[in-house]
């Protein structure tokens, strides 16, 4: 068998995103056109699996085991907030090590408002995400 290669064979027109009659039209014109079929948008999760799903096919492979695969973009989806948190934690705790510097400097030239701000920033970042750590079994 010849490597999968995907084509071109479909226009799809998203039916509400036309006016009433520009789709009654194109039934009208083209019935021989109109296909029953499944559309996955770029978007949604199970694009790339469907995809990956006719490519096995046409090669004749047995279907991939979907669940893993939606368990690797489970664990992928933590990773990234989990890298994006750390991003976060990582401003802040460079923001709060020059504002103690600052004090440590002259403690009276940082005004307690700032302090207080940065206290209330942390605070808000460490209690956000917190639910979703990346450390708690039920998320593995």
């Amino acid at each position: 068998m010849s490597e999968f290669k995907r084509e071109e064979r479909y226009i799809v027109l998203k039916l509400k995103c036309l006016p009433k009659d520009e789709a009654e039209y194109l039934r009208d014109c083209h019935p021989k056109a109109m296909v029953e079929c499944v559309v996955v948008e770029h978007d949604w999760p199970e694009y790339h699996l469907v995809w990956a799903m006719i490519a096995h096919r046409m090669a004749g492979k047995p279907v991939p085991d979907f669940d893993l695969w939606r368990r690797a973009d489970a664990l992928q989806a933590l990773l990234t907030a989990a890298d994006e948190r750390a991003d976060v934690l990582g401003g802040l705790l460079l923001q709060t090590n020059e504002l103690l510097y600052a004090i440590q400097g002259n403690p009276g030239a940082v005004p307690s408002s700032s302090i207080d701000s940065m206290r209330g920033r942390v605070f808000e970042a460490l209690k956000r995400d917190r639910s979703t750590s990346v450390l708690l079994p039920q998320n593995l």
